[in-house]
């Protein structure tokens, strides 16, 4: 089956992100993804995922 555990027909992806301004030339964005059926298949569990952008810009 190629690495596939069912049928697959269809999966979906909710993101949520935003851009902080720290100070100067240093930017924070945190980034939230939620996953529903993950590679459009049935069989494996929704997945959540966090994770942060950080830029620094020395002048």
């Amino acid at each position: 089956m190629n690495g596939s555990y069912g049928i697959q027909n269809y999966g979906e992806v909710l993101e949520a992100n935003y851009r902080i301004h720290v100070m100067r030339g240093v930017t924070f964005a945190p980034d939230f993804q939620y996953y529903f059926r993950p590679g459009g298949q049935s069989a494996l569990h929704n997945a959540a995922m966090l994770g942060f952008k950080s830029h620094i810009q020395f002048f």
